[in-house]
């Protein structure tokens, strides 16, 4: 049977460290009208907590318990996710991504009349997406509906704060819409979310974002706004490297996984948490391989000596592209 350390899971019990940021997290979603941003270097873990405050903003609190965090409300979001990519090149384009992925919205403009009134009589172009004519969605729509036309077209960011203001107000969940936008970092021109924070907050307070991604600062995530740090509230979750110790849990934690089917020596959890340099993926990425290894060879423990051959292997295999943080990471530790 195959083994590996944990990838990005949602589950709780796979998650490690982080109980001042889990915290922080955790009251940012009890502040009514409060936006999140979630920043930090690459490999750093910013997913992950993204992950989990999904969870959390849905309910499931056992991660806090678990952390010894103290809680008595427990939050009431419908969570949804979408992680930018390279087509994501404007604000515009990330709010129609978010209008008609099935992932976020988009199933739910078809449940909930209002809303899909609001996205069907906005504008040909998205009327045609919504509606799955040459677009991403599919459903039985009507004849009439397909050929109605608005005399005037909307602003995105107009059809996107009422559609889903529309759906929070659906009470489909007690504090309404929590949408966690990752690699925010990579839109291009980022201009004009700022301002549509702000039109949220006054038109549609129950519509709240999380967004994620490689920054210093807010004003360096938003690349807008001079007061950018007002539209969060102070919810801005930097995520430092993380201690060694809390490197070693991953370790642990992976252990437990597959049953301690395969085992860490304490020289090699040592050495693994050094390698890292406070980066969670480089935990993830050598652990895995050096797991792969003594799999292969039916070794039941690991040592340091081995971490040290898997990092060599892993140097060697540099001649074939790599993720950059991995690039810059093998060819500086010792």
């Amino acid at each position: 049977m195959p083994f590996s350390l944990p990838k990005r899971s949602p589950s709780a019990d796979r998650f490690a460290g982080r109980k001042q940021q889990v915290s922080d997290s955790y009251h940012a979603l009890l502040s009514a009208g409060t936006n999140i941003a979630v920043i930090g270097n690459r490999g750093i873990g910013k997913t992950s907590l993204a992950t989990q405050i999904m969870n959390i903003g849905g309910g499931e609190l056992s991660l806090l318990d678990r952390l010894s965090v103290p809680h008595d409300e427990k939050p009431d979001f419908l969570t949804m996710y979408f992680a930018c990519g390279r087509t994501t090149k404007t604000t515009g384009d990330l709010l129609e991504k978010l209008l008609t992925s099935h992932a976020c919205l988009a199933d739910w403009i078809y449940d909930v009349p209002a809303a899909r009134k609001i996205a069907t009589g906005a504008s040909p172009k998205l009327t045609a997406k919504v509606l799955g004519i040459g677009g991403e969605l599919s459903t039985n729509a009507t004849t009439e509906e397909i050929h109605q036309r608005p005399a005037l077209e909307q602003s995105i960011d107009v059809v996107f704060s009422n559609v889903a203001n529309a759906i929070a107000g659906e009470g489909v969940a007690r504090d309404g819409l929590l949408i966690v936008v990752d690699e925010f970092d990579q839109i291009e021109d980022r201009s004009g979310f700022a301002s549509l924070l702000k039109a949220l907050a006054t038109n549609a307070p129950k519509v709240r974002f999380c967004i994620i991604g490689v920054a210093t600062d807010i004003q360096d995530l938003m690349k807008e706004h001079a007061s950018a740090d007002r539209l969060f509230a102070g919810s801005i979750i930097a995520l430092p490297s993380m201690t060694e110790a809390e490197l070693r849990q991953i370790i642990d934690i992976a252990e437990k996984q597959i049953g301690k089917y395969i085992t860490f020596e304490a020289g090699a959890k040592d050495r693994l948490a050094q390698l890292a340099q406070g980066h969670p993926y480089m935990v993830h990425l050598i652990g895995k391989y050096a797991l792969r290894s003594a799999h292969q060879i039916d070794r039941r423990t690991i040592s340091k000596e081995d971490i040290n051959i898997t990092l060599l292997s892993l140097k060697v295999a540099i001649a074939k592209p790599l993720h950059p943080l991995l690039s810059v990471k093998l060819f500086c530790v010792r």
